[in-house]
């Protein structure tokens, strides 16, 4: 096992998790991430929540993540997050993630935090 590779940041505010990914990641950087994930949404999973991803300056990494990522979002689907908003993905991941969108439920791309947030509290207000 390696030494995990990430650079993220992630914050909770009236029900929104906003977390901003950086880098070049490996597994165990999005095993650490996802820990870290189920850590904070202790706070918000007995209810509707949504998660924001600013993905402007993550550079993603070998193929095996987006298995991880898919992990992810089952995971916080399971436990009542309504959607993700992916903030701006680089050309080369949205590839991937279109490769993939059929298995990788209620996911969005936006091209400003602004717009993710409009969105979010949208849906959390249908509830």
């Amino acid at each position: 096992m390696f030494k995990a590779h990430c650079d993220y940041e992630i914050s909770i505010s009236d029900s929104i998790m906003y977390t901003t990914m950086r880098g070049v990641w490996n597994i165990e950087g999005v095993q650490q991430y996802f820990d870290d994930i189920k850590l904070k949404a202790e706070f918000v999973r007995h209810q509707p929540w949504v998660r924001i991803a600013d993905t402007l300056e993550f550079e993603g990494g070998a193929m095996e993540l987006m298995d991880a990522l898919k992990e992810i979002q089952a995971w916080s689907l399971s436990n009542n997050c309504r959607y993700l908003f992916l903030v701006a993905p680089k050309p080369m991941n949205k590839t991937i993630l279109d490769m993939h969108q059929a298995t990788y439920e209620n996911m969005k791309y936006v091209y400003s935090m602004e717009e993710a947030v409009s969105q979010a509290k949208a849906i959390l207000k249908e509830k």
